[in-house]
C-alpha cells in the first residue's frame, strides 16, 4: 500500500538514454489519484517535482522521458492511499 504524499524509495536514473515508465494503481475507493514524479538531478539530495500524471484506479499508463534529460535518481508520490506499482525500464 502507498501512503498519501509519501515519497517511494529513490530508483537510479544515471547512465540510461531510453527510459520508460509504467504506472497502474487500484485506489481502494476507486478514486482516481494524482502521482508526481520527482527528481534529484545531480545527486545530491535535492528533490525537483518533474511531472504529474492523474491516473484513473484500475488504468495503467506509459511514458517514455526524454533521452536528453539528465537525473540521477527518480522517486514518485501519490495524493492518495492507493495500491501502486511503477516499472521503470531502461535501455
Amino acid at each position: 500500500m502507498v501512503e498519501a504524499m509519501v515519497p517511494s524509495d529513490p530508483f537510479l536514473m544515471n547512465g540510461f538514454d531510453q527510459r520508460t515508465l509504467s504506472l497502474l494503481h487500484n485506489s481502494p475507493d476507486q478514486k482516481a489519484v494524482k502521482f508526481t514524479i520527482e527528481l534529484d538531478l545531480d545527486g545530491t539530495g535535492y528533490w525537483k517535482p518533474f511531472k504529474d500524471f492523474l491516473l484513473p484506479s484500475g488504468n495503467a499508463m506509459t511514458y517514455r522521458f526524454p533521452s536528453a534529460l539528465q537525473a540521477y535518481w527518480i522517486r514518485f508520490v501519490a495524493s492518495e492511499i492507493t495500491k501502486a506499482t511503477a516499472t521503470l525500464t531502461y535501455n
